[in-house]
């Protein structure tokens, strides 16, 4: 709900019963839950059935839910269908947005809520469904047991006695005719939608297809994340039962606000994550499980690449994925990946890094910053120190069929200096002896690995 990382998860409770309001509990990234007291809505309706998703496609995570309830001689009408609105760019705070449920769910006993793109628009809708309705004839304030509190909801709040209150006291009288009971019914609410724009994610497990996957069918129990370009990163997590007698749509659906792309990762059971680059606006995109794990790349390259390629190819003649596909996902599982020594080019697609050895013959690594998309500097004592190698990857595929490398070094220190086409697996490195000057590198040969 607030995108720092960590899952968070809403709770309803008995509301304006008890004065124990249905709220939201913010993950940390330690473990423990804060919890959110409702925040500046104070007390919020009792609720059953409840969704989170990105109801306004604006790239946070908001809550609906509905729910209906029996106490002592009333029924509970208050919560009407509520829409609370994530304030705005994950703040994890939130306000009712009362337009949103047009229509007043309040004599319904509504129990199961789920949502999911019906018509395919790109906006998720809503279906809820009531055990029973009722005409209300003895209406008495929601606040009744505690008073006003404070809430925009204390306006909206409403109990219907089933049962007067006799003497002697413990005695009630059914208070028949004063309303009327209905059979339950089904609702769909079709969201009416805005400019924003969105993602689909289908994950899709492969157990059942490549040997070492674990992961069933629909990837149940995946967590898919999504981090549009400029933006912060949302969680999703694919779930069977999403809430009480509720089971919203298996695809995890993602709002981008006014972003064009962006990167999907999963992480699924057992530990493994897959990531898609580029991944664009209006995409319903199927995520297979690919059971190699990123981390293991550094340890192991060569197997994981080998690992890679066989379940690329797997899920090819499966019909998974089309063979035009394989590169999207090839480059997602090798792209580079940015760090203190680790510089990351054209799109995640060449990863830079050097090793300079010091007077002692003790090798270090090189520290990088990135200038653009093409270029980048590094230094070899850390923040401050002069810069060593300015170096270039220049895409040169239209009008020379390969990729070029430049570097200029203002230093005599022996270097070694590796430039990675991730995608296609091949490096290049150039080296440095220690004692000499370096000379530029000009190699315009370097990757004949295009596009």
């Amino acid at each position: 709900m607030n995108c720092d990382g960590a899952l968070d998860f809403f709770a309803t409770d008995t509301g304006f019963l008890s004065g124990s309001a249905s709220r939201w509990f913010l993950g940390t990234e330690d473990g423990p839950f804060v919890d959110s007291g409702a925040g500046s809505l104070h007390m919020t309706p009792f609720g059953w059935g409840t969704s989170i998703y990105d109801y306004d496609n604006d790239g946070d995570a908001d809550v609906l839910y509905h729910g209906g309830h029996e106490f002592l001689q009333f029924m509970d009408l208050t919560n009407g269908g509520v829409l609370l609105q994530n304030t705005g760019e994950c703040s994890g705070r939130f306000q009712w947005d009362r337009r949103a449920v047009p229509f007043d769910h309040r004599n319904r006993n509504a129990m199961g809520v789920a949502v999911g793109d019906l018509d395919l628009d790109g906006f998720e809708d809503a279906v809820s469904v009531a055990s029973f309705g009722v005409t209300p004839g003895f209406l008495l304030p929601g606040t009744l047991f505690l008073g006003p509190t404070g809430s925009f909801f204390d306006f909206t709040a409403q109990l219907e006695e089933l049962w007067a209150v006799n003497e002697p006291p413990g005695f009630l009288t059914y208070r028949e005719g004063m309303h009327e009971f209905h059979d339950g019914d089904l609702s769909v609410e079709v969201a009416s939608g805005n400019g924003n724009n969105w993602v689909d994610v289908r994950t899709l497990g492969t157990f059942h297809l490549l040997s070492g996957a674990r992961v069933n069918r629909d990837g149940i129990g995946a967590v898919v994340s999504f981090t549009p370009e400029g933006g912060p990163t949302s969680m999703q997590p694919i779930v069977g039962g999403s809430s009480f007698a509720s089971q919203d749509a298996l695809s995890a659906h993602f709002g981008l606000g006014e972003a064009e792309r962006g990167t999907v990762e999963v992480l699924w059971p057992g530990g493994v994550r897959n990531r898609v680059f580029d991944v664009r606006a209006g995409e319903r995109l199927v995520l297979p499980e690919i059971p190699c794990d990123l981390a293991t790349r550094d340890r192991d390259p060569g197997g994981y690449r080998s690992c890679v390629e066989q379940a690329l190819a797997a899920l090819t003649e499966a019909g998974v994925i089309a063979a035009r596909d394989q590169g999207r996902f090839r480059r997602g599982a090798f792209a580079c990946k940015a760090g203190e020594y680790d510089l990351c080019l054209h799109g995640d697609r060449f990863q830079v890094e050097a090793q300079w050895t010091d007077g002692k013959g003790t090798t270090h690594d090189a520290f990088v910053e990135a200038l653009d998309q093409k270029s980048g500097l590094l230094t070899f004592f850390g923040d401050g120190s002069p810069v060593e190698i300015h170096v270039n990857v220049l895409d040169a595929c239209r009008d020379y069929g390969n990729y070029w490398v430049f570097a200029a070094a203002s230093t005599n220190v022996g270097y070694t200096l590796t430039v990675t086409d991730t995608l296609a697996g091949t490096s290049r490195t150039y080296t440095n002896p220690s004692g000499r000057v370096a000379e530029a590198i000009t190699d315009t040969s370097a990757f004949a690995t295009c596009p």
